[in-house]
Parts: C-alpha cells; structure tokens; sequence
C-alpha cells in the first residue's frame, strides 16, 4: 500500500471518529444528554478541546505526505524520512511479532522535536523528527524510544475492545498500596521506551540518548520534570538493559553487548563527572 492511500484511509477514518466523537458530546452532555456534566469541563470546552485534536491530527497527516512532495522539499529530506521510515518500521516488528501490538503502519515527518502522534481509530503511528537529522543521521535513533510510546499505549490501553470498563478500571481506587513511589510510577512510560529503544536498536539507541542530554544544560541533568527519569540516571537504564540482553539473549552475542554496556558506563560517568553531576 502507498503512502499517500495509507495518509487517505487515515484521514477517512478520522473523519468518521471524529464525527461519532462530536455526536457522543452533544448527545451525552448537551440538554437532557444522558451524563452528568463536569463543571470544570463544560460541553463548549470539551467540543474545542476536540476539534483542536483532530486538527492537529489532520496537520500531521498532511505533513507526511507534503515533506516529500518534490515541489515542496529537497531530496535529502526525501531521502532522511525514506530512511526514517523504514526505522521505525523495523523498530515496531519485535513488538508485531511477540503479539503486542497489532501489524502498524509506520510513516514519518519533519518537525521541531522527536514525537509520535497515536492514532486510536487507525494502525497507525505517526513519528516526528527534528528537521537537524537530515545533516546529522544519529538523530533518527529517537525513532525507538518514540516506538516504544506507541507500544506502551497499545498495551496499557486497547483502544478497540472495552475501553469503558478500562476505563473505569483506571479510575477506581487502588486495591492496595503499591509498592513503587509515585515519582518513580510517574516515570513508568519513559522508562518503558527507553528499554524498548534499547531492545530494537542496542548500544546506538544508548549512545544516542548521551548526544541528546548533552545539548542540554548542566543543571537539567538532576531536575524531575515528572515525566522523565532524571537525566543523570536516564543511561544507566539502557546500559542495565543491554546487560540483561547479554545475560538473557544469545550466547554469542554476550561479548559485545557487555563491553558496550561497560565502555558507555564508562563514557557517561567521565561526561557526569565533567559537569559536576555525578
């Protein structure tokens, strides 16, 4: 299937979940809806709210077939998301083949940042990288970690069987107190792709969070922006994950996976060390 008729089929269905998405509104929480309405989020805002998300969805969809339109880029751009392309698609197969997730399509664009857009209504994921990759090929290793989102919420939320009672499930109370503290629970997803990077593209993806936190300041290295583990530590995950690789996978293949694990140990400490962080 072509670019463009997967981009086609995508927007199609946007256009009918969007439209189930705004009837649900108006019916459920306009006059005599079936729901009870928030006062925090009143209908007005919720039907914004949307409307912003779908546009912002269509924009991406837009951007992936645009970037590579000849009349609109340069064929090194053409040529970086052929290759960011096929990236991704090899960075999803793993998770396609343990039954994980379900067989994905995976297209890319150009924007400011790495980023991958969700889609609930189509096998699609939609990953963003900075524009800085088609001088610099090494950006495109935060293709894994963004695959690594996209599988987390495949897993933590079927968003095509029973997402009421998932819902419901996540909302109520917590049988019992868990055992993990929040500030590390709030680090759940982050970590998740982290070691997912680490499982689909090896010692490179490790190497290239290190070029990542480096344009960063010294100071960002030991701030918690409640979503991230902190910079100073974020490494070392990879590194202990490449470890279980050498301990878990192929004999021959433990050699190298420990020396790497140990060289870029050793490269992150003398970089901590450098700035004081460590």
């Amino acid at each position: 299937m072509t670019r463009r008729r997967s981009t086609g089929i995508a927007l199609r269905c946007l256009a009918a979940f969007a439209r189930k998405q705004f009837e649900f509104l108006r019916a459920g929480l306009g006059a005599d809806g079936a729901f009870e309405a928030d006062v925090r989020f009143p209908l007005e805002f919720l039907i914004e709210a949307t409307a912003r998300q779908v546009s912002f969805d269509i924009d991406v969809l837009l951007r992936t077939l645009s970037h590579r339109e000849a009349a609109a880029s340069i064929q090194p751009m053409r040529a970086t998301l052929d290759l960011a392309d096929r990236l991704a698609t090899n960075a999803i197969l793993p998770a396609v083949r343990h039954g994980l997730v379900a067989p994905t399509v995976m297209m890319t664009y150009f924007q400011k940042s790495p980023t991958i857009r969700l889609m609930p209504y189509v096998p699609l994921a939609v990953i963003g990288i900075d524009f800085s990759a088609i001088g610099d090929a090494t950006r495109l290793l935060a293709i894994a970690h963004e695959t690594g989102h996209h599988v987390y919420r495949q897993i933590t939320v079927n968003y095509t069987a029973h997402l009421d009672a998932q819902i419901e499930a996540m909302a109520a109370a917590a049988p019992e107190t868990s055992r993990w503290p929040l500030w590390l629970l709030a680090w759940e997803e982050e970590i998740f792709a982290d070691i997912y990077a680490a499982l689909v593209a090896g010692p490179a993806a490790a190497l290239g969070l290190h070029q990542v936190i480096l344009t960063g300041t010294r100071t960002a290295l030991t701030v918690d922006d409640g979503d991230h583990p902190l910079d100073a530590l974020r490494p070392y995950i990879m590194h202990s994950t490449l470890r279980a690789m050498a301990a878990q996978g192929a004999a021959a293949h433990q050699p190298s996976l420990l020396a790497a694990a140990d060289t870029l140990d050793a490269l992150w400490q003398e970089q901590l060390v450098a700035r004081r962080a460590g």
